[in-house]
């Protein structure tokens, strides 16, 4: 099989066990690779690694409750059939928009260089069931600032995105980066952080960033720090 959605409900002091969906491989879609999302309707959305109708190239799903049971529709498959600019694998995680647009990365595609590092996307929804992608960035696996992806964004109060990328950066340990929307719709990529390594800072971010209500940015690295173990770090604008 390729993998399950399920649910833990408490009941006391005991939790039960329920299968929501069980993936099936090919137009399905498998591997759930990301946490879920509720919308405000009590909608589950989430991302397949694999699978789909292109090329076994991943998918993003919604699970609707139909009273007894979860519906599954696929809202969009990513492509990497040789048309990769669109990105595909995608396994950071999912979120919306004030408009209900959904945002998230891939880990490969993009500019076709060594299979590509991967992309941040907005999918929106034309309908109900149908939804198109926009690329937001490329990341480039030739650029120390621009390298594999491997979490999700994160919106602030401004309406700017937020992520970061395991590799790259000044000194290739990583960084905190920032997309920033225009009037006209393009989305300008920043670095604000390059991580250093051993022993004096971490390396390898490998978390989903957290804002606080000052504006600071909050998240681990799977490596670096005085033990060479990871870091909790924050950054301060």
């Amino acid at each position: 099989m390729g993998g399950t959605v399920f649910e833990l409900r408490r009941n006391g002091e005991e939790w039960s066990h329920t299968i929501l969906h069980t993936f099936g491989y090919g137009e399905d879609g498998a591997v759930p690779s990301s946490p879920l999302l509720f919308d405000e309707a009590g909608n589950l959305y989430g991302e397949t690694y694999v699978g789909g109708k292109e090329e076994g190239a991943g998918t993003v799903f919604r699970l609707t409750n139909t009273g007894n049971s979860w519906k599954e529709d696929i809202l969009y498959t990513f492509a990497s059939n040789g048309s990769t600019a669109g990105g595909y694998e995608p396994n950071g995680g999912l979120v919306f928009d004030a408009a209900g647009s959904l945002y998230g990365t891939t880990v490969s595609g993009g500019i076709k260089f060594a299979d590509g590092c991967g992309v941040a996307f907005e999918l929106t929804p034309t309908n109900r069931d149908d939804w198109n992608e926009s690329v937001l960035h490329t990341f480039l696996c030739n650029q120390y600032n621009d390298l594999f992806v491997e979490t999700g964004l994160t919106f602030d109060s401004a309406g700017n995105l937020y992520g970061t990328t395991s590799d790259g950066g000044t000194a290739n340990q990583g960084s905190v980066f920032e997309l920033k929307p225009s009037a006209s719709g393009a989305w300008t990529y920043f670095v604000i952080q390059s991580f250093q390594g051993s022993p004096s800072d971490g390396s390898g971010p490998n978390s989903n960033l957290l804002f606080d209500s000052k504006g600071n940015l909050y998240g681990t690295t799977g490596s670096g720090g005085s033990g060479g173990g990871g870091t909790v770090f924050e950054i301060t604008p």
